[in-house]
């Protein structure tokens, strides 16, 4: 029987509520990359190459859903626009390789912006931003770049701000020129291996377990199929980028929750100094909690993350 409303049939679908709202974000995007010359999926493209620095067409399109029939025109304009290379493997023809060209890599400073750009154009306010670990930092270099005319509160959970690399200017830091490098020649020598032990560390307080051995599994087998460039540069991402700058223009309120007995990113080394920094912060420190607290403690740290948001 045919509809004699104004209803299209359609409402009841939430693949297509789904559909509707991604169309609608990526036609937020479309100015900011008119002006870079991009479309939205050359982009997605662009955002994975610059993260894994060299990867196949496989692994790309894996990434991204997109099969080789959609793939392929793609990267044929992201070539022509001289944003890319592709190279056949020496080892193997059948195997092509992509990596940015310098142009291509310089893009991705111009595309920095757009993420708050995004923010503007969908006009969020009163934004909660909740990092962990590495997360931490790209909260701080958030407030730090852009401010907190639309950031209402910020959390820090097991964070690596305020500066782990210790240094004449940092003494208080907590890794060294050899810990890096150990770190980095794990990474290079037997990755598989350097992330199992990893991984295990970070849910480990002295020599107890604090999560389930599937947990721990898991995690490893994550980092297992994880970028190993982008592993590696992760190291000087986490180890080397100073955050104090960005700590001191943070005027919004702030929750620091760090486990005690965190052996990957140490709460004195961090969390701490975090806290210290940011005046009128909230701290709350998890006790016997390694890094892993979200996974190891979540009762606790769903509680001290609810009461803040709720306060």
């Amino acid at each position: 029987m045919a509809g004699t409303d104004d209803t299209t049939g359609l409402e009841q679908m939430i693949c297509f509520e789904l559909h509707a709202a991604s169309r609608a974000i990526t036609g937020l995007y479309r100015p900011a990359l008119d002006a870079l010359g991009l479309t939205y999926p050359q982009y997605l493209a662009l955002r994975v190459i610059w993260h894994r620095g060299r990867l196949t067409v496989r692994d790309l399109g894996t990434a991204l859903h997109l099969d080789s029939g959609t793939l392929s025109p793609l990267l044929k304009r992201l070539e022509h626009q001289g944003l890319i290379r592709r190279e056949r493997g020496t080892d193997d023809e059948r195997t092509v390789w992509i990596s940015p060209t310098d142009a291509g890599a310089a893009l991705e400073h111009h595309a920095a912006d757009i993420p708050e750009r995004l923010a503007c154009a969908l006009d969020l306010r009163d934004v909660t931003l909740v990092g962990f670990s590495m997360g931490g930092g790209e909260v701080a270099r958030y407030l730090g770049t852009y401010g907190n005319d639309r950031i209402a509160r910020a959390v820090f959970a097991g964070a690596v701000p305020p500066y782990l690399y210790k240094s004449d200017d940092n003494p208080d830091g907590a890794l060294d020129d050899a810990t890096i490098k150990s770190f980095q020649q794990g990474v290079t020598t037997d990755r598989i291996a350097f992330v199992d032990g990893f991984a295990t560390d970070f849910f480990t307080v002295g020599t107890t377990l604090k999560v389930s051995d599937s947990q721990v599994r898991y995690a490893q087998e994550l980092a297992h199929i994880a970028s190993p460039k982008g592993t590696l540069d992760c190291i000087a991402a986490f180890g080397l980028t100073d955050f104090r700058g960005d700590l001191a223009k943070i005027d919004v309120p702030t929750l620091v929750i760090h486990g005690d007995s965190d052996a990957i990113v140490p709460f004195e080394h961090s969390g701490k100094r975090t806290h210290e920094a940011i005046a009128g912060s909230r701290l709350v420190v998890i006790k016997d909690g390694p890094h892993g607290i979200n996974a190891s403690h979540p009762a606790e740290f769903n509680e001290a993350l609810l009461s803040f948001l709720n306060s």
